[in-house]
């Protein structure tokens, strides 16, 4: 399976990436085999595909959890989540409660990486370690940080208009 790296001006295959530069900024510049510039791309893009991947415990599952409510303030019927096997995990230079990422097959985590992982056991956690009794209860916490997020990035707009 080919890997992609995402630069500034498009996609790099990334069996093409023989050197990569890392400068003071954070933008890596990719180098090929005939010392030629593949393009530009983020010190995070380059170390989610470096990191050591091992692979998940059969059963293991997360449910990636979204909205789309598309500019307006998220509510209930905007939030939906993709429920997707664990493949792997990417493991991550330092140490932090994100260091671990799960692999999937199809659904890329969203930006708001927010997922629910379902254990073998039964057990869930989200990305900070913190455990759910259900889904439904990750769903409601997702919401009420993105009603948040929402709210803090619009109270200008709403102050004025009171």
């Amino acid at each position: 399976m080919s890997r992609f790296i995402q630069t500034e001006d498009g996609y790099v295959n990334a069996s093409h990436v023989v050197k990569a530069r890392e400068g003071k900024d954070g933008v890596v510049r990719l180098i090929g085999a005939g010392g030629e510039d593949l393009g530009n791309t983020w010190t995070d893009k380059l170390r989610d595909l470096c990191g050591t991947i091992v692979p998940a415990a059969p059963g293991t599952f997360a449910s990636i959890i979204n909205d789309d409510a598309m500019g307006a303030r998220p509510t209930a019927e905007h939030v939906y989540s993709v429920f997707e096997p664990v493949i792997g995990w990417r493991i991550r230079d330092g140490y932090d409660e994100r260091n671990s990422v799960p692999v999937l097959i199809d659904t890329p985590l969203p930006e708001s990486g927010f997922y629910v992982i379902q254990m073998p056991t039964g057990q869930l956690f989200g990305p900070n370690a913190e455990q759910f009794d259900n889904l439904d209860d990750a769903t409601a916490r997702f919401l009420t940080r993105r009603q948040a997020e929402w709210d803090r990035k619009h109270a200008a707009k709403l102050a004025a208009a009171d």
